[in-house]
């Protein structure tokens, strides 16, 4: 098989040579080697060595600034001109008790030991320029043919971290790979255990694979492992094929392939809640899910009534999703193309759609002797007749018009 040459970032290559020039061994390692090798830019550096962490400090200390991100686990970082590498001590893991973390990890001088412990092949590779490609499970290969495929026991791999069947569900729907048979089968036996891990990091697994191409693939081929997080959404009676490819079809943005997914739920604030979402994405999918199941918007009025309810950028995302859950459903699109290009059309314009964009204000109103509550009365009032084209949105006329209110 041809040599693997990947080329390293120069401050990472500082890092592997001050670490070899003081008789330690240090390669690039993990998700880097991998989409080195995919030829995609790797987003983070990780180095791993035979260094103790306080070998590493001290090596690099003159040159880097150290921080000891996760020291008793054999890991520190190493940053200099804003640029900032993971530097890990070669190690073995004890014990699991909680199928997250190990109780415990062991220090050990070689890298193939280290490799051992991973979770899939084709995260199992190690690099550097001396030694070329340090690959003991076929991960290349695997890369190559497209397979996610666990290191060693796939079994005994998801007992130890749980958080590994997302893991292998998003790699799989991001990369395009199939998942090798011994290992889906885990998935599938071990998939209870997911109850374990925390919202938080079973949330983050699972928009980084809603970002894949066509994540409808995994979420339907794997339905009963997505049940054990969102019942809701995944069981044999809530399951919704449409709205998984519907996810496909609109904006690679986070909220809105989220909205498709939670869309057939009944109550998508409990699902987002429970799943420890932030508060603003938890509000705005829970916004595009009802606006996605108000009557279809036939003109310009509608337009502008519906953004007045939900706001422009919700009224927005509603629009781009119901083409996508109508096309995904098999039938004629072209309506609700239509009303996304009428309410893409009002937002363009600029039309006014909310009280903060009429030509007066409560001040204005103030004025002419209006006070209190009524000034919001009045404010709506007008609202409605702007929208309606019964008023323009001009302050003379907004003025007469309160007056006769």
């Amino acid at each position: 098989m041809k040599e693997t040459k990947i080329f390293i970032p120069e401050y990472v290559e500082r890092i592997i040579k001050r670490l070899e020039a003081y008789g330690f061994e240090a390669f690039v390692v993990g998700g880097c080697v991998r989409d080195s090798i995919l030829g995609i830019m790797p987003h983070d550096w990780d180095v791993c060595t035979s260094a103790l962490p306080e070998q590493t400090a001290e090596v690099l200390g003159g040159e880097f600034h150290i921080i000891p991100t996760g020291i008793k686990h054999g890991t520190v970082t190493a940053v200099a001109h804003g640029e900032a590498a993971e530097i890990t001590t070669f190690r073995t893991d004890g014990l699991y008790t909680d199928c997250r973390r190990p109780e415990s990890v062991s220090f050990v001088g070689d890298v193939k030991d280290d490799l051992c412990r991973r979770d899939f092949t084709i995260n199992a590779m190690a690099y550097n320029l001396k030694r070329g490609l340090v690959d003991l499970f076929g991960g290349r290969e695997d890369l190559k043919c497209g397979i996610i495929r666990c290191v060693g026991d796939a079994e005994k791999r998801f007992s130890e971290d749980a958080l590994r069947i997302l893991r292998a569900l998003r790699f799989a729907a991001v990369f395009g790979f199939d998942v090798e048979c011994e290992t889906d089968r885990a998935i599938r036996k071990k998939r209870g255990l997911l109850s374990l891990i925390s919202a938080e990091r079973i949330f983050s697994e699972l928009k980084k694979l809603l970002t894949a191409e066509r994540p409808s693939k995994i979420l339907i081929n794997y339905r009963e492992v997505f049940e054990v997080i969102i019942p809701e959404c995944f069981s044999v009676t809530s399951f919704s094929e449409v709205n998984m490819k519907a996810a496909d079809l609109v904006a690679n943005k986070p909220y809105l392939r989220i909205a498709a997914v939670l869309g057939a739920a009944e109550d998508t604030d409990v699902i987002m809640r429970r799943l420890k979402s932030d508060n603003e994405m938890r509000k705005t999918v829970a916004d595009v899910c009802k606006a996605v199941k108000q009557p279809t918007v036939t003109d310009r009025i509608a337009a502008r009534q519906m953004i007045r309810q939900y706001g422009a950028e919700t009224a927005a995302a509603a629009a781009e999703l119901r083409p996508a859950l109508a096309e995904a459903a098999g039938g004629d699109a072209q309506a609700e193309k239509k009303a996304e290009e009428e309410l893409c059309g009002v937002i363009g314009r600029g039309d006014c759609c909310t009280i903060g964009s009429l030509a007066v204000g409560g001040r204005d109103l103030l004025g002419l002797g209006i006070e209190g509550q009524r000034i919001g009365f009045v404010l709506n009032c007008l609202l409605d007749g702007v929208i309606l084209e019964k008023i323009p949105n001009d302050r003379d006329a907004l003025l007469r018009a309160a007056k006769a209110i």
